[in-house]
């Protein structure tokens, strides 16, 4: 199966290598931003960076261990932040686990899955993840050296929206 298809003069992956080439620029990642905006007062808008450190666990998943520091934008204050991913790649799909509470599984948060869309560079959660009255969704967009999370989160006292720009570069 061909990875990429011609349009005219321009070469653009199809639906199923995208999701191979985000398996291949997972292992690459060295360093993300992170931009919230939160539409609710005690919401937490503001800007961070940091570096993230990538391992294979023993059954091929992809571990991200993100540190880095955080800056509210209403206060100034620079908090540090500290989080853990596992992502699992398969051949339909890449699922994405938050291993705050156990670093083997994880909690499962979404399923990215392949699909059309127009650029196709971009990959959509097949289903938004629930953690209580709160609604995560996302999407996830191929970028030259890395890849965008942009994440959705609503509930009763979330409205915000998340931008993480992962990339395998160390320099901005």
């Amino acid at each position: 199966m061909s990875v990429t298809e011609r349009t005219g003069a321009v070469e653009r992956p199809t639906i199923v290598s995208v999701l191979a080439v985000l398996a291949e620029r997972l292992p690459q990642i060295r360093r993300l931003s992170i931009e919230v905006r939160s539409r609710k007062a005690c919401g937490c808008t503001g800007r961070g960076q940091g570096e993230v450190v990538v391992r294979r666990a023993s059954d091929g998943a992809i571990a991200f261990e993100e540190r880095g520091s955080f800056e509210l934008a209403a206060t100034g204050a620079r908090l540090p932040f500290r989080n853990a991913l596992r992502w699992s790649v398969h051949a339909d799909r890449i699922v994405l686990a938050h291993c705050r509470h156990d670093t083997r599984a994880g909690t499962r948060l979404l399923e990215f899955r392949a699909a059309v869309s127009q650029d196709r560079t971009t990959l959509h959660a097949a289903a938004p993840h629930q953690c209580g009255s709160d609604c995560y969704d996302a999407r996830l967009n191929l970028v030259e050296d890395g890849f965008d999370l942009h994440w959705r989160i609503t509930g009763p006292r979330k409205d915000e929206d998340l931008l993480h720009r992962y990339r395998s570069t160390l320099e901005d």
